[in-house]
């Protein structure tokens, strides 16, 4: 099995799991994956997929996780693009509202 495979299988275990309302836990995620929990454990990309899942899990249904989430897409909507931005270099700069953003620093 590929490292791809694995990887595709983890993402699934994961997503079911929170289509579920099951907490992502790494007995549930090796079950539903089909793999060792050692497995999971050794090896970094595979348990970071496994912890990425478990921190949106837990901050997707909280009132604060939507707070976060909503600020931080305010603050990055809200910044110019940089004038070394392929985009910015033919579109010429970013026009913002005064207020808004102070441009690339750099």
């Amino acid at each position: 099995m590929s490292t791809d495979d694995r990887r595709q299988r983890v993402e699934d275990a994961c997503a079911a799991l929170l289509a579920a309302g099951q907490p992502i836990t790494f007995d549930d995620v090796d079950t539903r994956a089909g793999l060792g929990r050692a497995t999971l454990y050794r090896n970094s990309d595979l348990r970071a997929v496994v912890d990425e899942h478990r921190a949106r899990g837990r901050e997707a249904h909280t009132f604060t996780g939507l707070i976060i989430e909503i600020a931080h897409w305010q603050l990055t909507l809200r910044q110019p693009p940089c004038q070394t931005d392929p985009i910015s270099r033919i579109t010429g700069p970013a026009r913002v509202a005064p207020g808004h953003g102070a441009g690339c620093e750099g």
